[in-house]
């Protein structure tokens, strides 16, 4: 883990807490430390209401990515540059497995875990079809000087790496991650 660098703020930071959901009106968060298979930092977001349905428009436009009752659990390894967000349904039924591809991760000076998001994304469905999103933007980041031509060629490795290793690794993608729902 790493401090947080003010010299980054030009790409976008993510925090485990929850903070900057703006869809979200009220919502509990728990986070912990996991060692073992996966080592890493796991946040819960559960109990949750929302200001609005968060809806995605990948292929689906009516799909709802979060609602009312919705969790998320999020899982930040210790190895790899990439973080999980499993999203489930008020039955706890997975709704979408959201994958943030990193520059950094760290703590910042208030103990909060946080990532810089690297634009790239993988998206996965309840019938594990990945797919590799948001080029554009990892693209305009690189055009405008945002990020350098080695971060966008990891970018995609990683991706690469998500699609064909862990997302294969129905274990973790199916039990690891739903273990941490709450009873």
């Amino acid at each position: 883990m790493y401090d947080i660098k003010e010299s980054w703020d030009f790409l976008k930071i993510k925090y485990l807490d929850g903070e900057g959901w703006d869809w979200l009106d009220r919502y509990v968060v728990e986070i912990n430390r996991v060692d073992g298979y996966k080592s890493g930092i796991v946040s819960l977001v559960y109990d949750a209401s929302v200001k609005y349905k968060l809806r995605v428009d990948y292929e689906d436009p009516s799909k709802i990515l979060f609602d009312d009752g919705y969790k998320c659990v999020t899982f930040l390894p210790d190895q790899g540059n990439w973080c999980v967000n499993a999203i489930y349904n008020q039955d706890d039924k997975i709704v979408e497995w959201y994958f943030d591809i990193l520059k950094r991760k760290g703590i910042d000076p208030s103990n909060r875990y946080f990532y810089y998001d690297l634009y790239l994304d993988v998206v996965v469905d309840p019938d594990y079809h990945a797919r590799i999103i948001d080029g554009h933007e990892l693209q305009d980041a690189l055009d405008a000087g945002i990020i350098t031509l080695d971060d966008f060629h990891m970018a995609y490795e990683v991706s690469k790496e998500i699609v064909n290793q862990v997302v294969k690794d129905q274990w973790f993608m199916k039990d690891f991650l739903s273990g941490f729902l709450p009873n």
